[in-house]
């Protein structure tokens, strides 16, 4: 048996059990393991960059720090530019700018790339309840697009940026 089936028979034999050691070896078939146990958020909250700080980036890659990226209308410039700094896959980036995808997951060297609705408690009547958000993540950073404004992203942010990171 190949290691990805190993885990997939892992998953469906474990479920939703918090078994410890099924949690672990779980664990263990995710992938590369994250490296942010090496990452700094400076004792404070980490860093939240919007599109007009994305020359920020390069700054925090350098120093290691955990960053998250929260791009709202995301313009097609701008995917390119977080394509060269983070090394996204042209098949990320397109997708990161193509909205009204289906939920999904896909794996990629050193990231994960999701796309997932989020219910908006804001929403008017008429208008859609549900709001897609595409979320890369690494270990190093955590990238959020949507194509409207969000609520509860905007909430999300603000904390981040007011509480310090508990560990």
């Amino acid at each position: 048996m190949t290691r990805r089936r190993d885990c997939s028979l892992l998953t469906e034999r474990c479920g939703t059990e918090r078994r410890s050691g099924c949690v672990r070896r779980l664990s263990r078939c995710a992938g590369p393991r994250s490296n942010l146990g090496g990452v700094s958020s400076g004792g404070a909250s980490f860093p939240v960059v919007e599109a007009s700080d994305l020359n920020r980036i390069t700054g925090y890659l350098q120093a290691n720090q955990f960053f998250w990226l929260d791009l709202h209308d995301p313009k097609a410039d701008q995917l390119s530019q977080l394509g060269e700094l983070l090394h996204l896959h042209p098949l990320t980036i397109e997708d990161a700018g193509t909205f009204s995808e289906r939920p999904k997951r896909e794996r990629y060297e050193g990231y994960v790339s999701l796309v997932v609705y989020g219910v908006d408690e804001q929403a008017a009547a008429g208008e859609h309840l549900l709001r897609e958000v595409h979320m890369l993540i690494s270990g190093d950073w955590v990238v959020t697009l949507h194509p409207t404004p969000f609520a509860v992203l905007d909430a999300l942010r603000a904390r981040v940026r007011r509480e310090p990171l508990l560990r």
